[in-house]
């Protein structure tokens, strides 16, 4: 068993590292996330991208819970907003696959980041790519089904 210090020393490491390579990154996203909703980017970006949801037999107004979630897994939380009148609007086969897709269509951006890091653009696109179109085939996939 390890002792104490062995653990408070494996803890202070895991929260060092946290603080110096996920933290930066995380800080990034919420500020460019921001800018871009500031700007009215997510509004024409969610209209731009319904007609892509709706493959999927979903509103147009979930896509930008799923664009949030692309850059903040919490985006999926806009779902939620005005008391809940999107999400009280979808069929529970409608909010699996908008949930389903919002967290699976892009890795973690920590994560894809110290992807690109250690292995380069290349990997790191290829992680992305292979994610996002197993998301989105197995996305659609759910809806025909349940749908």
């Amino acid at each position: 068993m390890p002792s104490g210090r062995a653990v408070l020393w494996r803890v202070g490491a895991v929260i060092e590292q946290f603080l110096l390579q996920a933290m930066p990154i995380f800080l990034v996203l919420c500020f460019v996330s921001a800018l871009i909703e500031h700007a009215g980017g997510m509004t024409a970006l969610s209209r731009v991208l319904g007609a892509g949801v709706r493959l999927f037999h979903l509103p147009e107004e979930a896509s930008l819970a799923v664009v949030l979630s692309v850059l903040r897994k919490d985006g999926m939380l806009l779902l939620n907003t005005s008391n809940g009148v999107l999400l009280r609007s979808l069929s529970a086969g409608q909010l699996f696959v908008t949930v389903y897709l919002a967290s699976t269509l892009t890795p973690c951006l920590v994560t894809l980041a110290a992807v690109r890091r250690e292995l380069g653009w290349r990997a790191a696109g290829a992680v992305a790519g292979r994610q996002a179109l197993t998301s989105v085939v197995s996305a659609w996939l759910f809806s025909q089904l349940v749908l």
